[in-house]
């Protein structure tokens, strides 16, 4: 269950799609945790995939959502664990919305 008091204003009031550079590594957090309720690995970290971020978020920006989730392992927020020939997986680290 995600931590209600951790919203942002931004998505308290919906309006983060249309701020500029949406969405940022927040916003994917945000969303995989708060709006997708993604399954849980084995040791309680929430885990997704590059495709369900890309099919949800805005088309044609493929490469903002690399670069994105890249920030977010460089910050320690993400970690990659694997690909297949069409996703790459991930798993969130830390995670201020639970």
């Amino acid at each position: 269950m995600f931590n209600r008091d951790k919203l942002k204003i931004k998505h308290i009031l919906g309006i983060e799609k249309d701020l500029p550079g949406y969405p940022t590594g927040d916003d994917i957090v945000k969303w995989i945790t708060v709006d997708e309720s993604k399954p849980q690995d084995s040791t309680g970290c929430v885990v997704f995939n590059d495709l369900q971020v890309k099919g949800y978020m805005i088309k044609n920006k493929e490469d903002h959502i690399d670069q994105e989730l890249q920030k977010l392992i460089g910050e320690g927020i993400i970690e990659y664990i694997g690909e297949t020939s069409r996703k790459k997986k991930y798993r969130i680290l830390k995670n201020d919305y639970l």
